[in-house]
Parts: structure tokens; sequence; C-alpha cells
């Protein structure tokens, strides 16, 4: 869904995009379980043979076949579990209810059912996935839904969803995960068309460090993968709402998995490579703006659980960070950056008064130049700043998290919000010499 600005603002060429929301749904369209899965590792899945057959929704000369083959061999490279895929002539899903039909389906085909599925949604929702489980919260059959009513493409044109993009975050639902509030993760929440920052959206292919963590702390890593997994657990004191709480490797700063604590304020993080991390939290749902809270590092082991201690919340705040943007656009998608580049990075929030903010990352590899901050008047309500970054041309793959200190000491961040990885984006504003 785009929301396009009064004419005043778009003077300044910006246009605020709000992307289409992926979702998940239990067996009765209702709040499901944390901790679903399969009991086995071999998960059986039926392609409909509406995906091979020409549909509206499919750009005329996708590679289906390819981009389906490919996600699901992301999930299987990241985690210990095995797809057998097959085909089949039925094409609608399994009816909202306790029990389906024993068939995990993928398809695009235009039936009732399905297009039942998106009732009130259609124009903004590009896949749903509904998951059926027992009293043991096991999962006994997962049906993916593209929506017939959207465009899907395998070459980046724009204005059309991504197919494998939108796969690869449907297959993840059906292996039990839930969304991620980290920006650059193929979980999160919100999905773009093909075009936004004048780029191909097809980030959401790869998976990131967060997505890995989740899916091994289900099925753990795959043969041969050493130095996994370890765990953290521990509780928020005197938190009474739900908080985000993540962690960002030490040495470089890169975001590596990110849960929700629950409404006891305890959380738990699984699925971890060894090493040193550092630990933030933040409350969620507050009016006028949280606080990030900087709890220090933590040294995870391989195979091992730590219980960390009780972590402070910093409850109150009057600043929040809410988007990030490109090419004179903002939303709340990750921003795909490259090493060795500088780009003009922009963000938005409320509250922020001062004409040359704080703004901060914790790796070594990304740098802000202090005198290209520039406020712009997009509206009464929202504050936007650009400013140039700077990306060291040996900067590890991974999400960056983009860090804002306001004058009273509060901190806010966008996690994940700058994505180091496979997109090119030439829109750069120069090339910094490699020594």
């Amino acid at each position: 869904m785009k929301l396009y600005l009064p004419a005043k603002v778009l003077l300044i060429a910006f246009a605020l995009f709000l992307p289409s929301t992926v979702w998940a749904n239990g067996s009765a369209e209702s709040a499901k379980p944390s901790d679903l899965r399969w009991n086995s590792r071999i998960v059986r899945i039926a392609l409909s043979s509406s995906l091979f057959q020409p549909q509206i929704g499919l750009r005329p000369g996708s590679d289906v076949e390819g981009a389906l083959e490919r996600s699901f061999k992301t999930w299987e490279a990241a985690a210990n579990i095995k797809f057998v895929v097959t085909t089949t002539d039925n094409s609608t899903v399994s009816p909202a209810g306790k029990s389906g039909d024993g068939v995990s389906l993928v398809t695009i085909a235009p039936t009732a059912e399905n297009l039942l599925f998106f009732a009130g949604d259609a124009e903004e929702v590009p896949a749903r996935t509904r998951v059926f489980y027992n009293g043991k919260d096991a999962i006994t059959e997962a049906d993916i839904v593209l929506n017939p009513y959207q465009q899907f493409s395998t070459d980046g044109s724009a204005g059309t969803f991504d197919l494998e993009s939108t796969l690869t975050h449907e297959i993840g639902h059906l292996l039990g995960l839930e969304h991620s509030f980290i920006i650059g993760a193929t979980m999160q929440i919100n999905q773009g068309r093909n075009g936004i920052y004048g780029l191909p959206a097809i980030a959401g292919r790869s998976l990131s460090e967060d997505d890995i963590a989740g899916v091994r702390a289900i099925y753990g890593p795959p043969a041969g993968v050493e130095n996994c997994c370890g765990s953290i657990s521990g509780e928020i004191q005197s938190a009474s709402v739900r908080s985000h709480v993540w962690l960002e490797e030490l040495s470089t700063g890169r975001v590596i998995a990110g849960t929700d604590s629950d409404s006891e304020a305890r959380f738990s993080i699984s699925g971890l490579t060894g090493g040193e991390y550092k630990l933030y939290s933040k409350p969620i749902n507050l009016k006028g703006g949280s606080s990030v809270n900087d709890s220090g590092t933590v040294q995870v082991e391989a195979g091992k659980s730590i219980k960390i201690p009780s972590i402070s919340s910093k409850r109150s705040s009057k600043t929040q960070l809410s988007y990030l943007g490109f090419s004179g656009q903002l939303s709340r998608l990750p921003v795909p950056v490259n090493g060795g580049k500088s780009f003009i990075i922009y963000i938005g929030g409320s509250g922020i008064t001062e004409d040359s903010p704080d703004i901060f990352f914790n790796s070594p590899f990304l740098s802000i130049s202090r005198g290209s901050l520039i406020r712009h008047d997009f509206s009464s309500d929202l504050s936007v700043f650009s400013f140039e970054i700077s990306l060291s041309s040996d900067v590890p793959p991974g999400d960056y998290s983009i860090y804002y200190r306001a004058p009273g000491g509060s901190v806010d961040a966008l996690p994940g919000g700058l994505s180091v990885g496979e997109v090119v984006n030439n829109w750069n504003s120069f090339q910094i010499p490699v020594n």
C-alpha cells in the first residue's frame, strides 16, 4: 500500500511506502503457539499444477520451478531439515478448522477457498500460510497460497512481488517461524514490491543471521556445521510490557538474532553460533516512544544454555524512530548497501528536535559523515533526516542497526535496517578507493 503525501511534501521528492504485510495463520485463524515445529526432519510438500500453468498473477517467462527449488534449498542449507517435493492437481488449500486434509500444498489458483483466505486484504498481502497443528504443538499440515490478485515475477519487474522472496518467507512460516522485528530479516513482517528504492526487492531470497538462528533453534544445524548451537535466556526487570531483545556481534556490529519477551518479561534466544555478543532490549507498543537498553556483553558457547541476570528496562522517551529510507523514499524495509561505497540514507521518526541529531552505528565498518546531516521539512508530526554513510570494503555481509541518541541520553534504534548482501545498489554517492 502506498500513501501519497500532500503536494508540498512531494516537492522534496519524498514518498512514504508502507509495504504489504505477509501473514501466517493458525489452524483456527487465531493466535498460534510460538513453538510450533514438525516432528519429522523430513517435510513433504505438494506443488499445485496451478503454479506451472499460465496465471494472471505470474508474469510470463517467470522461472517458477527455479524459484521454488531455490527457496526450499535455502532453508535446507540453514538447518537440519529436508523437503520431499511432489506435484498434484489439487489447487485448493484446506479450509480453516481443527484439521486439514493432511497435504501441505503450495498453490496460486484463484479458487473460492483460496480467495477467501485473503478476504479484506487482497490488494495488500502477497501470500499467506495456514498452519495446522495438534495438541502437542506439532505441525501436521501447512498450506501456502500465493495471492491470485497480486503480480509475481522472478526478473525484478517493477511493481511486482519477487516470487522467490515471497516463497522463502512463507516457507519459514511453514517451518514454524513467526515474524521478526529485525528489519533485514527475511521473516520480517513487511515485503516490498520491486522498484522500492529504485531496486529489485530480492534481498528476501537469502536468509539473515536472525532467520538462520531461528530455524536452527527449532531443527538444529545441518550436518557439518560446527560451533552451534548455544542459547541465552533471562528476564527484563520491572517490565510490564513486552520488549524486543536482540544480539549484535561484538566484533562486527552485525545483528545476529532477536526475539520478543513474553507477557512475564521473559525471553530466550537459541540457535546461536558461539561468540561474543552485545545484548540490547527495547520496550514495544509504548505511546511516545521507548529507550533502548544496552545490557553489556554475552559470551555464547556452542551447546550451552546461559542464564542472563535480570536486565534493566528504560521505558520512557519522547523520541521514536519509525522509518528508514533511500532514494527519496521512506519505508519499513531494509536499505541494501555494499562495501567500499557511500550512500545517502534517510530516517524518520517523532520527537527529534535538534538540527544535528546524534546518529551512530555499533560497527567499525560503518561511519557517518557528520557534515552531511540534513533536516527535511516532511510533515508536522514526522522528523526526517538524511546523512551520508561510508562502508569499508571488507564489511562482512549481514544486517546492521542505525542508532539515534537524544539530548537527554535516551537511545532508539532501527535494528538491522542496513543490509549488506548480494543486492547490488548502484545508487551510491562515490566509490571508496581500495587500499
